[in-house]
């Protein structure tokens, strides 16, 4: 078995995140290889404060098989061109860019003289910080063409999250790949511009698993910390620093409980009375902006 980990985004903390990744797999006795498509500059509406550097990563070049850095895409080109309706939170062009991004990685990783050798891809964000790590792998068997998801609370249950995902090498290509650009565009706009309600439409004939849960298995970092999150997690944020996230205990038994409790919550509180508030706004949106999705 061997593992291409799909590393992508602003750079953010890419170097926490390869460094944590690099031990965690280590210590599993796994064969891997990191494959990153950074983008140079933020231009997405979620900026993170205390972001790392190019250095910061270029320090991590003996871990890393293939480096992509480019330019964002340019906003005003793209919203001219597709417009900026989407049904989420986020911009047209970081949503195009996420999956451009994770298509060139799997063409360079397609010319690699040890391609057959891989046997699969894990795909994680330049801010996603695994909060157990000895246990991040333990509810995944790669013996089986289960496609390994996480659960995010935030969402609606029947789609699925773009923050973690791991499968057979051949499976995930099949869900992330596209030949065409403008291809892929037709079938994202069928879903929303909505990453997660398309990821539902590639996987739905495939076995899902959810191995790992938002803010109880991993966390998105936020720099500032939003207030609704896990009180946990921000204070080690606003005292200690993005780093300490990343190194600090934050698995004991207290604090596991602790973040198992608010991620029920906040599943109840989705799917519950907001989960039909949300859906009439997104249907709502989706009757007054169609001419613009298409």
């Amino acid at each position: 078995m061997k593992l291409a980990v799909f590393i992508t985004g602003p750079i953010r903390y890419c170097n926490y995140v390869i460094q944590q990744m690099d031990d965690l797999l280590s210590s599993n006795e796994i064969e891997y290889d990191f494959f990153l498509h950074l983008w140079i500059e933020d231009n997405s509406n979620t900026e993170r404060d205390s972001q790392s550097s190019l250095y910061d990563v270029l320090k991590k070049l003996e871990c890393i098989k293939s480096l992509t850095i480019e330019q964002p895409l340019d906003s005003g080109r793209i919203e001219k061109k597709y417009g900026t309706w989407t049904d989420t939170h986020s911009n047209v062009t970081s949503m195009f860019g996420m999956f451009i991004a994770i298509n060139k990685l799997i063409s360079i990783l397609k010319v690699q003289p040890d391609y057959k050798e891989y046997t699969h891809i894990l795909r994680l964000r330049t801010d996603n910080v695994i909060l157990d790590p000895s246990n991040f792998l333990k509810c995944v068997d790669f013996n089986t063409d289960s496609v390994n998801i996480s659960f995010n609370p935030n969402i609606s249950k029947e789609w699925v999250s773009d923050h973690i995902m791991l499968a057979r090498k051949e499976i995930f290509i099949k869900i992330w790949g596209y030949t065409k650009f403008a291809n892929f565009v037709k079938i994202f706009n069928k879903y929303a511009r909505n990453p997660e309600y398309f990821l539902m439409s590639k996987i739905s004939k495939c076995d899902r698993r959810y191995a790992w849960t938002r803010y109880v298995d991993y966390h998105i970092i936020y720099n500032p910390v939003k207030d609704y999150e896990p009180q946990i997690l921000n204070n080690i944020i606003e005292n200690i620093g993005v780093e300490g996230l990343f190194k600090a205990p934050v698995n004991n038994l207290d604090n596991k409980r602790e973040l198992i409790a608010y991620a029920e919550n906040i599943e109840s509180k989705y799917h519950g009375h907001y989960s039909y508030i949300n859906k009439f706004k997104r249907v709502l949106k989706r009757i007054i902006n169609k001419k613009k999705a298409y």
